[in-house]
Order: C-alpha cells, then structure tokens, then sequence
C-alpha cells in the first residue's frame, strides 16, 4: 500500500512540520506511523512517499489519513481502500 503527499509548509513558522498516517478500519486506528520528513526542497515543499506492507491488513474497507502538523495548525486528507482475500 503506497502514499504520496506533499507538504507545504509554512515559511514563517519555525516549528518542524509533522506527518503522520494513520490506517482505520471503521473507527478503530488499526496502524499509526509517524516518519521523519526532510527539509524543505528550493521551492518550500515537502514530497513525501510511503509504502506499507499490505499482508498486515484482514480483507476489509479501510481509510487511510495522512495528517500533517506544524505549531498550531493541521491539515489532513483522506482516502479509503479494499483489501480483498
């Protein structure tokens, strides 16, 4: 299971942007990752793949969010997935 997503951060806050992932099936977090993102490149954005290993998952409808983090604020976008047997 693979992610992109890129983060802009915002230039005049001098927290360190935060990413995290987060899989859920329903309600319940059934997986959670928090990864160290690198600086910036020249054009102020954060690109950002991940993969995670699929086997780990039962058959099932599941919704991935990717919630990004700095100081104050958060942002998140979501997407939902099916694992078939």
């Amino acid at each position: 299971i693979s992610a992109f997503v890129v983060l802009y951060p915002d230039r005049n806050m001098p927290d360190t942007p935060e990413l995290t992932f987060e899989f859920a099936q329903g309600t319940t977090i059934v997986g959670r990752s928090s990864p160290q993102l690198e600086a910036p490149d020249q054009d102020g954005r954060i690109a950002y793949v991940a993969t995670f290993p699929a086997e780990g998952f039962a058959p099932g409808i599941y919704e991935l969010r990717a919630i990004a983090r700095q100081g104050g604020s958060q942002d998140e976008t979501r997407t939902t997935f099916t694992v078939v047997p």
